[in-house]
């Protein structure tokens, strides 16, 4: 990913940033478009290990937050917690690796049967005897999370994809849905092998 760094006066004169509403940014100013590159299930096991990728999908697990150590004998830890999404494109979900960002309130309430938008998301590949089971989704630097009621608004709910999603979502149904989803729990991941001589 590139990275841009803006430095501010910190000092004379002082800083000051103005946050310009999106029907008021002015065609010739020429702001490029936001870009979403939004895959499907079923597009996934093509993609390459570290591909970066946005992802739409219906929560049917989400695991309790665990924390993992920033680096070794560190007293830091990251936060983070297992979810699973369906899209309707696959019988297989997204395996998604989310760590708590700087959205604590977005974080805390993923919840079955909520829609998640993961944006910036970037593709692992485990390096076993068959890929397409151990693949994942894990955030980035640049990643956001959104969910039911926070997407209102969003740029990428023009994607097609999106829309897409949207359609099949209309022709669900909710008490079928909800006998498919797990809260909670430990889960290991990548799965170890189903024999100890494997192992």
């Amino acid at each position: 990913f590139s990275l841009s760094e803006i430095s501010l006066n910190v000092q004379n004169p002082p800083t000051e940033i103005s946050i310009i509403p999106e029907e008021m940014v002015k065609p010739d100013w020429g702001l490029p478009e936001v870009k979403y590159g939004f895959i499907t299930r079923s597009e996934l096991d093509d993609l390459p290990h570290n591909h970066s990728c946005d992802v739409i999908g219906l929560v049917t697990f989400v695991g309790r937050s665990e924390r993992a150590r920033k680096r070794e004998h560190s007293e830091d830890f990251w936060l983070y917690r297992w979810a699973h999404a369906i899209d309707g494109t696959s019988d297989q979900p997204f395996i998604l690796e989310l760590f708590a960002t700087s959205q604590p309130g977005v974080f805390e309430h993923i919840h079955p049967l909520t829609y998640l938008v993961c944006t910036q998301m970037r593709v692992i590949r485990g390096l076993t005897e068959n890929p397409s089971r151990t693949v994942y989704l894990t955030t980035s630097n640049e990643s956001q999370i959104f969910i039911t009621g926070w997407q209102k608004g969003q740029p990428y709910t023009k994607d097609a994809k999106v829309k897409n999603f949207i359609q099949w979502m209309k022709s669900q149904s909710e008490a079928d849905q909800i006998k498919k989803t797990v809260i909670g729990g430990y889960y290991p991941f990548p799965q170890p092998p189903d024999s100890f001589l494997k192992y």
